[in-house]
């Protein structure tokens, strides 16, 4: 498994506990023909935030808190991007973020 691989694997770790999605899991990777796996995981993100975009929008901001997204990237994706658009945008945002945390935590773990 590469690096990429296994950087995917627990930012999805940490996207399935933020986003509470028992029906993530590893295999989306596998069972997915793109070479980057963190394509895949905006993807499958994104029908989870438009969902909540459509019904849940006060626990989207929640969760978005939560993760530490940047608020002002945030607010800049409402305002400016096309409604279709906004899903996938706050979904490239997390998994960017989740990266961060992953990377962040490897470098101060040992």
């Amino acid at each position: 498994m590469n690096d990429v691989s296994v950087l995917a694997e627990k930012s999805l770790d940490l996207v399935i506990q933020h986003f509470e999605v028992e029906n993530f899991n590893k295999q989306i990777f596998k069972d997915a023909n793109k070479e980057n796996p963190f394509d895949v995981l905006i993807e499958k993100l994104t029908v989870v935030i438009n969902d909540l975009i459509d019904y849940d929008m006060g626990k989207l901001l929640n969760i978005l808190y939560k993760i530490d997204v940047d608020e002002r990237q945030l607010k800049q994706i409402l305002s400016e991007e096309k409604p279709e658009n906004i899903a996938h945008e706050i979904s490239k945002l997390v998994v960017e973020r989740e990266k961060q945390k992953v990377l962040t935590r490897e470098k101060y773990r040992d």
